[in-house]
């Protein structure tokens, strides 16, 4: 998909017209359109899908591979939805968008998760295993720490996050060349960029799928 702003809002009709497989695949080919628009296009379809979990999922998908830090608080909205099962559907795929998003925000939000379902008997769905799975994947893949149960989790996360925000790198798309650029703490972006995530750790990118 060409990454010119124009094209990319050219084709947000598609998201909401036509045929199921059509939406879908546009959802999809949005997620390689390396542009602020094809985020904010993404986002904003999230209210308007909540019924239909195949294209939240694919939404969740592309906005990990943008990885703007903007659409994280329309994905933690899905994340307290989950008691919809449609919503519930899609979160195997939501998670891991946070998880490439990296926002700091988002560690409490997936531990309040975590402790509504962690524990004997405290399952409520029959995709809580998968769910639980998910989250602890995107709490790794945000700080690169792994540890298991909320509760630790919740100490580590209390005694380290005002560090990891200090030391944080951030992530900036330069508007002139549209090409990311990753600054560490301390060093200033040029001029007109855009914001795109600030990582709490100099994480891996991540793997391809097959």
């Amino acid at each position: 998909l060409v990454r010119h702003e124009r094209v990319i809002r050219a084709v947000a009709p598609a998201l909401r017209e036509g045929s199921e497989k059509l939406r879908l695949a546009t959802a999809l080919a949005l997620g390689s359109a390396d542009h602020p628009a094809a985020g904010e296009l993404l986002a904003g379809e999230i209210g308007a899908n909540q019924g239909r979990s195949a294209m939240l999922a694919a939404i969740a998908v592309s906005l990990g591979q943008l990885g703007f830090e903007y659409a994280a608080p329309a994905l933690h909205e899905l994340i307290r939805k989950l008691g919809d099962l449609e919503v519930r559907r899609a979160g195997v795929e939501v998670f891991p968008a946070l998880g490439e998003i990296g926002s700091a925000g988002s560690v409490e939000v997936i531990l309040d998760f975590l402790s509504r379902v962690e524990g004997s008997g405290r399952k409520p769905w029959e995709e809580s295993g998968q769910l639980i799975q998910a989250a602890r994947l995107a709490l790794q893949r945000i700080t690169g720490e792994k540890y298991q149960g909320h509760l630790r989790w919740e100490e580590w996360w209390r005694d380290n996050r005002s560090r990891l925000a200090e030391n944080s790198r951030r992530v900036w798309w330069v508007r002139k060349t549209q090409e990311r650029l990753n600054l560490g703490p301390g060093e200033k972006p040029p001029a007109d960029v855009v914001f795109v995530q600030a990582r709490l750790w100099d994480r891996p990118a991540p793997k391809k799928k097959p």
